[in-house]
């Protein structure tokens, strides 16, 4: 297998695993607050889910979303150009996956653990799509900064009591799940529809009733 079709194989699970962890993790998060008899929008934390009557279907969302981010990180370096930025935002992307997916086991039975892997993971990935900005281009330079931005706005002031929401605290960690997300599966794509264009089948373009380039 040559470097093009290795890149490509990468880009292409990486795409994959970003839309499908994502997209799954989240019907199942909603699934999980839409089934239990436990939980209210009004009063809970999404993590509460985790240790009520949907434990089982919450955990196992939040770690397959977050073990699904590794692949998708390596995608988003394939991609990107080399350098420190990439590299250093690649990076923080999967510690964010990886404190995702241990929010799905260091559960509320573990205070201090699983407030700082659910921290972990609230921070770390809008950091690290803030990092990637510096290497995007265009449109998505400018929604990587906006994403990024507009994630933390709305977690770190709620979480640090700087601000107030009504209802629970579920609200601001959905708003910024779902900033996060619409990013991710974007981002998916455009890895999906790169890799199509590394194929054999994209760089080998005969001319009509000629030998093969």
């Amino acid at each position: 297998m040559d470097v093009h079709a290795r890149r490509a194989r990468t880009l292409r699970i990486g795409g994959i695993s970003g839309i499908v962890g994502t997209s799954l993790a989240l019907a199942m998060v909603f699934a999980a607050t839409a089934l239990s008899s436990q939980f209210s929008w009004n009063v809970n934390a999404l993590s509460d889910l985790g240790i009520s009557d949907v434990a089982a279907l919450f955990n196992s969302a939040v770690i397959i979303g977050g073990l699904l981010t590794i692949p998708f990180a390596f995608g988003l370096r394939a991609y990107l150009p080399r350098n420190r930025w990439a590299t250093v935002g690649s990076g923080i992307f999967i510690a964010g996956g990886i404190s995702l997916a241990l929010v799905g086991i260091l559960t509320e039975d573990y205070p201090l653990a699983h407030t700082i892997v659910s921290l972990g993971y609230f921070v770390l990935v809008p950091l690290g799509i803030l990092l990637l900005a510096a290497v995007l281009r265009g449109p998505w330079r400018i929604a990587s900064i906006v994403a990024g931005l507009a994630a933390l706005l709305v977690i770190v002031p709620t979480a640090l009591d700087i601000i107030q929401l009504p209802g629970g605290f579920a609200i601001p960690e959905m708003i910024e799940a779902l900033l996060l997300a619409a990013w991710v599966v974007a981002m998916g794509v455009t890895l999906v529809l790169a890799s199509r264009q590394l194929a054999p089948e994209a760089r080998v373009q005969p001319a009509p009733g000629g030998p093969p380039a």
